[in-house]
């Protein structure tokens, strides 16, 4: 299981953690979460060419389903916050964050990607998610991708 990025108080698990769960059962997955001097956990999912995302708000003691096309899965969202609960994080749900204004959802069939992660950009520096945040999101991806190979 890899730890992705950890900057500003956020920690980012790869998109494998969910299958990894699945695939070896939740009693043994290690139990070493660390969430010293974290704000957020970000969990990213993927299932069936389809993105969403866990967040957990660490402070709070909180766990959300944030999915771009409203969907909520139950299966998901109980295997992470069963293993998150066995490496000793006692989490409630944030319902209310979740059914939150906050999100925009996409209008369109391919681009939860880009939701989810301009969702996990404008929460780790809360700032309010709108859906120009997901067009200037295309442009950043556009951007790095340009910086980085030509």
């Amino acid at each position: 299981m890899a730890i992705l990025e950890e900057k500003h108080r956020v920690r980012c698990f790869d998109s494998f953690l969910l299958e990894e769960i699945k695939h070896r059962g939740v009693s043994n997955m290690p139990n070493n979460v660390n969430t010293a001097h974290t704000e957020f956990l970000f969990i990213p999912l993927h299932q069936q060419s389809h993105w969403s995302l866990i967040v957990v708000d660490v402070q709070r003691a909180t766990i959300s389903y944030l999915d771009p096309l409203g969907i909520f899965n139950e299966a998901n969202m109980k295997a992470i916050t069963d293993y998150l609960r066995r490496a000793g994080l006692s989490l409630v749900r944030d319902k209310q964050f979740e059914n939150s204004k906050k999100f925009p959802t996409q209008k369109n069939s391919y681009d939860c990607g880009v939701y989810i992660l301009e969702y996990a950009r404008c929460i780790a520096s809360h700032q309010r998610c709108t859906q120009a945040n997901m067009k200037k999101g295309r442009q950043n991806i556009k951007h790095s991708i340009e910086e980085v190979y030509l």
